[in-house]
């Protein structure tokens, strides 16, 4: 294989240096993404190939998301801790963590506002998922079996017990003569019964728009689905009782980022805008819950981002990932990219040691720096280009009938590791007789070249070479 390249575009003297300012945001984003990546990498097992690149195996679990979300505002640290909430299965304790600064507050207004409903305080320790302190709260009012019901239920699938339950107590004439509205709130909702459940009584009014969402899930039906949530908001049903739900109760942010993740999740994928996410987000998504984005587009994204942030090395690691255009990609780095530690693309991501050397030659090759291109090759142990970098351009650089000039080509032959190839024989040969003038073995080296230089008509400067040596050993007296 003949390397080719292209010269680089020289850089006048004559431009204005401009000194750099370095944005200290910059500086931030770049640490950040330098953690993140030197996490993900001890959670992978990097399997070496004998032949092309790597297989990234990614552990069965991601790491803890949650750490990287330190230094971030509050929407992106919610975006990263839900996918770990969702990654390890705890995303009710995250939603009652998310909740939990409101309670106190809405504890305050609601006994303000309720005096004549005491009810309305185990509602609200409901609505922020306390299901203890709902407990406690009901027993001391008096509703023993609501109590027992609020602690039990939330480790033991009582929905049939509960259905039961409920459809006894409407028919006694004291639920409507004893019981208060937020009362029967706290029965409805243990049952699962959310939404409008009776004329006038709105399980969801006037609690925020989190809880709400977090009241569907923590005493829905399905805890890991959102339709039912979704389908109360839906504005273009004519169901009376459905417009009801509508109108009264909160309303989500639709460009928060946890409320997309989480209707990505388990819910209305349509709503999310994927394009507005942090893109250090959407590659790890890429990698873990790849059903949820489009394949290889945000990895491609992050590698650019990090070329552009000098960090090539960690580009072409996580280019690796790519499942239709890692080879393409990581060869263009290779060529184009700014990169500069060698063994870290070769022992720590077990890039192919020729691929890197393929690289540094032709960046040198565009350099027009011949010497660099072919101590490259040798190191790389490509030898055939290497011997084609000898033979094309090196040994036509130094051609010249000089002792100095043909014992620097000599020292290049000598220097290819397989010193016991036939075209490395005869170029030793040749330039052995140029500098000792062996005339006895004129006639006989002459013919050698000759047969030799039939072998390169396809490689202009080689065959040229060859016919600049016959005509130097032809005049050697």
């Amino acid at each position: 294989m003949l390397l080719s390249g292209r010269k680089r575009p020289t850089i006048h003297s004559s431009c204005t240096k401009i000194k750099s300012i370095i944005d200290p945001n910059r500086r931030l984003k770049e640490k950040r993404a330098k953690e993140l990546l030197e996490i993900f990498y001890q959670h992978v097992d990097i399997i070496p190939q004998e032949e092309g690149l790597p297989l990234i195996d990614l552990k069965e679990k991601p790491f803890d998301f949650s750490a990287h979300s330190q230094q971030l505002d509050r929407d992106q640290q919610l975006l990263w801790t839900l996918a770990d909430a969702l990654f390890h299965g705890h995303l009710h304790d995250w939603l009652r963590e998310l909740v939990a600064p409101g309670l106190s507050t809405s504890l305050d207004q609601f006994k303000k506002q309720y005096t004549h409903d005491p009810f309305a305080i185990v509602f609200i320790y409901l609505a922020y998922g306390d299901r203890e302190r709902a407990g406690e709260e009901a027993r001391r009012l008096g509703d023993f079996k609501l109590s027992l019901y609020i602690v039990h239920s939330n480790t033991k699938n009582l929905s049939l017990t509960l259905t039961q339950q409920i459809e006894t107590l409407v028919k006694q004439p004291e639920w409507q003569e004893q019981y208060s509205d937020f009362r029967k709130k706290c029965w409805y909702l243990i049952t699962g019964t959310l939404g409008y459940v009776e004329k006038g009584l709105v399980i969801t009014e006037h609690v925020n728009w989190q809880c709400a969402l977090a009241m569907y899930l923590w005493y829905g039906e399905n805890p890991l689905s959102l339709n039912h949530y979704n389908q109360t908001l839906n504005l273009t049903k004519h169901d009376t009782a459905q417009l009801t739900i509508a109108q009264q109760a909160a309303l989500p942010d639709p460009h928060c980022f946890w409320y997309q993740l989480l209707q990505c999740w388990i819910g209305d994928p349509t709503i999310v805008h994927l394009q507005d996410w942090p893109i250090d987000f959407l590659w790890m998504l890429s990698l873990y819950g790849p059903q949820f984005v489009p394949e290889d587009i945000y990895i491609i994204q992050w590698c650019d981002e990090l070329e552009k942030m000098g960090m090539v090395e960690w580009s072409i690691f996580v280019s690796l990932s790519l499942k239709k255009t890692a080879t393409e990609k990581i060869k263009h780095l290779l060529r184009h990219g700014e990169w500069e530690d060698e063994q870290k693309l070769i022992q720590q991501f077990q890039i192919p040691k020729k691929w890197v050397f393929i690289a540094k030659s032709l960046r040198a090759h565009d350099d027009w720096d011949f010497e660099t291109e072919y101590e490259n090759l040798i190191e790389g142990g490509l030898l055939d280009e290497a011997m084609m970098a000898l033979l094309n351009f090196l040994l036509p650089k130094h051609f010249y009938s000089t002792p100095t000039a043909l014992r620097t080509s000599l020292t290049y032959i000598i220097e290819f590791t397989d010193q016991e190839r036939d075209d490395v024989k005869l170029l030793k040969e040749i330039y052995m007789y140029l500098i000792n003038q062996d005339k006895e073995k004129k006639e006989e080296l002459i013919k050698k070249v000759e047969e030799y230089s039939n072998l390169l008509n396809s490689y202009p400067n080689a065959y040229q070479l060859m016919m600049n040596l016959i005509e130097a050993i032809k005049k050697k007296i």
